[in-house]
């Protein structure tokens, strides 16, 4: 996902975390849907900057741009697929009464939303270098 594409997927995955909130019925505070947007959203920027800068890196070497673009949408849409994912697993958790928001610190959210979304996609995050 180049930086240019970054603000369109984080306003698709915003919408689609607000949609699944309402299919689950679960009622969120603004602080709440804030602080999981931010947890969500925060982790995959930091993946962003470093797909882009490879990108931006590799588009360097004339006739690989084709390659770097598919890549980076293969890579963008697991990203949001596996946010997704951890999502609907912390949705269903907090609808069965297993996790309670009001009494969950960001912190603590953002690691559970975190460990969800590494079971999805156990490779993110580790180099292969």
């Amino acid at each position: 996902m180049p930086l240019p594409n970054a603000p369109i997927m984080i306003g698709v995955q915003s919408t689609m975390l607000v949609k699944i909130t309402s299919i689950y019925e679960v009622s969120l505070t603004e602080h709440q849907v804030e602080t999981v947007l931010a947890s969500a959203l925060g982790l995959f920027g930091a993946v962003t900057v470093g797909q882009s800068t490879a990108k931006i890196l590799l588009n360097m070497v004339p006739g690989i741009n084709l390659v770097t673009n598919t890549v980076s949408g293969a890579i963008g849409s697991a990203i949001t697929g596996a946010l997704g994912f951890g999502y609907i697993q912390l949705m269903e958790m907090v609808a069965e009464g297993k996790v309670n928001l009001d009494e969950l610190a960001p912190t603590e959210l953002t690691d559970i939303l975190i460990g969800m979304i590494k079971a999805k996609m156990p490779n993110m995050g580790q180099s292969k270098v």
